[in-house]
Order: structure tokens, then sequence, then C-alpha cells
């Protein structure tokens, strides 16, 4: 069975936009890549006789949720991980959006797949936001990849069978990418530079960031969500670093101390010709990062290890709590 998927980043909410930011293919290498989003929400009326068995079924709402996993790549990383960021004051960034500053920007998802004879079932969710994020990476000999896991919350399905003059999505609106189509530079552990302390941080072998974006669809009068809206965040981080260089974890977790300035930026080994600084992404947590708990690991026969958990807090002096920064390369 062959997969495919897209993004397409929206200018306005709910609608496809592929030529402000051409659409941007995304792998489906690994299984349950992407989960189709539509559901059902139904209602019910017992028999009423007194048996109190289910009679009558109906549906109202038509939700879209869904789930995307993937790994992130130098030559779309830029936008997949803005999916998951706050709109900028002035609504250029993730992209250009008419959603508000600090809301979410929305996309559409483009998804489809085979059936035995080789003909494709394409679907396409619009208005997508991330509600939840996962965005981790460890140096795994197998899985040294930065790997994105998106929970989606979209507005509406295409096609549908409740909107009069609604057709399928074909091959001329979703063609099936050429290879040459797909990215081929992914992200990877020894590509990132972990600093806290207020210096780099030497010796860990893993990170997970967790956003909990607070997002709701809203339905009012109408069967598919007219709008979703963020109203607030969380974000944890979960470090995994040697017990040696992690020992003012432990004091600033029972002083209640900031860790100071916290970020872990990737930069692009790759500088292209022209160019003398790389590509960079960069998870910035400002300076005002608590710890939430720290766990030593004091195996018998193997060096040390602790795990520590930290939650962004709002920093007066930046104006914000996490930032997902992209510096693109330059002369």
């Amino acid at each position: 069975m062959k997969r495919i998927f897209r993004f397409a980043p929206e200018a306005t909410y709910a609608t496809y936009d592929g030529t402000t930011i051409p659409p941007i293919v995304l792998p489906m290498d690994t299984a349950n890549s992407f989960s189709p989003m539509t559901q059902r929400q139904f209602w019910e009326l017992m028999d009423g006789s007194g048996l109190n068995v289910p009679r009558l079924r109906g549906s109202e709402v038509q939700g879209v949720a869904g789930r995307l996993q993937t790994r992130g790549y130098w030559e779309s990383v830029q936008y997949l991980a803005g999916w998951a960021s706050r709109v900028n004051a002035a609504q250029t960034a993730p992209w250009g959006t008419d959603q508000k500053p600090h809301d979410l920007a929305s996309a559409t998802a483009d998804f489809g797949f085979t059936f035995d004879d080789d003909t494709y079932k394409r679907l396409r969710y619009l208005g997508c936001k991330v509600p939840d994020a996962t965005i981790s990476s460890s140096n795994a000999p197998n899985n040294p990849f930065l790997m994105f896991d998106y929970a989606l919350l979209g507005s509406k399905p295409v096609p549908n069978a409740y909107v009069t003059g609604d057709t399928a999505i074909t091959a001329t609106d979703f063609p099936e990418p050429a290879l040459a189509d797909y990215p081929v530079a992914p992200l990877t552990f020894q590509e990132c530079v972990f600093t806290t302390y207020g210096a780099a941080l030497p010796y860990f072998d893993s990170f997970s960031i967790k956003i909990q974006n607070k997002v709701k669809a809203y339905y009012d009068n109408g069967r598919f969500a007219n709008r979703v809206h963020c109203r607030g965040r969380r974000v944890t981080l979960t470090v995994h670093p040697l017990l040696q260089v992690a020992t003012d974890a432990r004091l600033k977790y029972e002083a209640v101390q900031a860790l100071g300035a916290l970020s872990i930026e990737f930069t692009n080994p790759v500088i292209p010709g022209g160019m003398t600084t790389p590509d960079k992404l960069k998870f910035d947590f400002r300076s005002k990062t608590f710890l939430d708990s720290v766990a030593e690991e004091m195996i018998l026969d193997e060096d040390a290890y602790s795990t520590w958990t930290a939650t962004a807090f709002l920093d007066t002096a930046a104006g914000d709590d996490f930032a997902i920064t992209w510096t693109p390369a330059a002369a």
C-alpha cells in the first residue's frame, strides 16, 4: 500500500493555499505515520419503553482530529516546527496568517493511500492546528533523528456529503509526489547543542519537549468547526544527562531556582553555496525554566545518569515562555 502526505501552510484559516508557500511533502516511511482524521460524533435516543436500549442514532457535527509522526528534515523543518509554535505579533511567523498573535497558524493536511488495485483514496483536512506536540531526539544508533509527534485538530474534511458542490480531491489537486519532491537531509542528534546554566551541557543522551497547547474547536451553528483557537500552553522539557555534569540540577531543584538561559539549537552541517552561515533551528526556553523533578539513576555497574523535567515559565524580559526560531543560511 502506498501512502502520501503533504501539508500546506494556510494564509487564510481553513482555506487551501498552495501558492504562498508550496505544499511540503513528508515521507510516510514508518508505521502509522499519519492517522486519517475524520471523527463522527453521534447522538442516541433510547427506546422510551422502559427497556432502556438504543433506538435512534444521528450525527449533527463532524470532527477532524488525527495524528502525525515524522522526522524533521532540513528542507522542511522550518514550517514543520513552526506548526506547533505561536503566531508572532506581526502575524508573519511561523508563516503569514490571518490568525491572531499568540494563537496557532493553520495548515491543510493532504493524505492519500492506495487500495489493493493501486487506486488512490485522497483526503484533505482544512484548518489544522497542533494541540499537543512532542519533539524529541536521542543518541540512539538506529534512530538518532529529531522526531515530531503531533496531535492535529482541524476544521473541515474534504470531500464530505454535507456541502453542496463539494468535490473529491483528485490527482490534479494532490498528485503523487516524485522522488525528487521528498526531503533527504534529516536533523540528527549530533547536530544539536544543549545550553543551560549559561554554558553548553557536554554529556546528555536524549531530550523530549512536550508542548500542550490549550486548543478548542468551536462549532457555533455549523456542522464543522468554524474556529479552532489556542488560549495558552504549557511546555515541559525532559532531559537525560550524566550525573557528573548535572549536579547543579539537584541544587536548583531544591532551592526552587530557575535554570537560567536554556536552549537546544540544531545547526545544519551543510552550508549552501555562496553562504557563510548555515541554517539553524532553535528551541528557546528563555531564562525562567524551573525543575519539576530530578531523579538519579545509581546503577551498580554503569555510569550514573539523572533524569530531570522542567517547565518553561513566562520570562517577562523576553515577553514569552518558549519560542521555536528558524534562522536561514546567510552570506
